[in-house]
């Protein structure tokens, strides 16, 4: 209930999580005929019942995460809203705003990381705060005794990886489980934030994440490699990462530590 009956369009600014799903899940969900995906739409109460606002919003994409979504002018009168969907979401701040201003941010630098380096390092105890809340991570508390199966395969060798990291293309740092990749930037030359503002950072990533649950696919191992150019993972048949002198000497120079 937003209180009053909105004006103009309204911004709706929102945290929260969504409760991960994985490829078991997804095949067994996928069987049922009686549960159909419905992705998160925004529904607004009229004098004729609740009627569609807006269709397929999104939602926040894993963890803890704020996202933005942009309606529509709500009919007159009207100032109950709702989000219907079958998805597990998790809502913590809720919060909307008539006051959309995109005009006066701007990107002041986008940086390319300075030094990456890839090191062995374990794993993270993990940590929850509530049954249903998302896993978070105690950082300076460390094993070294894996939770998850080890994919056989070649990953990327230990050390100095900058380079991979400069472009979007099929060149990729791949980590195997308690792998740890530091970046670090060069921010001195920024110019300081004005009066009454704050930087705000965001970490641009770009990736693929492959688990070995026994319905996912190639679960055993790590191979094939993903490539930018492929139509999904898999790919279609005749698909495979590219074979170019090129892609011959990245795996040769840098997929060299072998996992079984």
């Amino acid at each position: 209930d937003l209180g009053r009956s909105p004006t103009g369009p309204v911004r709706l600014l929102l945290e929260g999580w969504i409760f991960p799903a994985d490829a078991s899940l997804n095949l067994a969900v996928a069987q049922r005929a009686d549960l159909p995906y419905l992705p998160p739409s925004i529904e607004v109460e009229t004098a004729r019942g609740w009627q569609l606002l807006a269709a397929n919003v999104g939602f926040p994409a894993g963890k803890t995460k704020a996202m933005v979504i942009d309606l529509p002018a709500l009919p007159s009168g009207s100032q109950r809203i709702r989000m219907v969907s079958n998805l597990w979401l998790h809502w913590d701040r809720i919060r909307w705003t008539e006051q959309a201003d995109d005009t006066g941010h701007t990107v002041v630098a986008k940086l390319d990381p300075e030094r990456a380096t890839l090191r062995e390092r374990g794993y993270s105890q993990l940590l929850r705060k509530a049954p249903n809340a998302p896993h978070s991570y105690d950082y300076d508390s460390v094993s070294l005794q894996s939770p998850w199966q080890t994919f056989a395969g070649r990953y990327t060798r230990l050390g100095e990886v900058t380079p991979l990291l400069l472009a979007v293309d099929d060149f990729s740092v791949i980590l195997a489980a308690g792998d740890e990749l530091s970046l670090s930037f060069a921010a001195e030359s920024l110019p300081p934030p004005g009066p009454g503002m704050r930087r705000t950072l965001f970490l641009e990533s770009y990736g693929w994440d492959k688990d070995a649950d026994l319905n996912t696919f190639q679960a055993q191992q790590l191979e094939p490699l993903p490539f930018t150019g492929m139509s999904g993972y898999p790919g279609e048949p005749g698909e495979q990462f590219p074979d170019t002198p090129e892609h011959r000497a990245y795996q040769a120079q840098w997929l060299t530590r072998e996992l079984r």
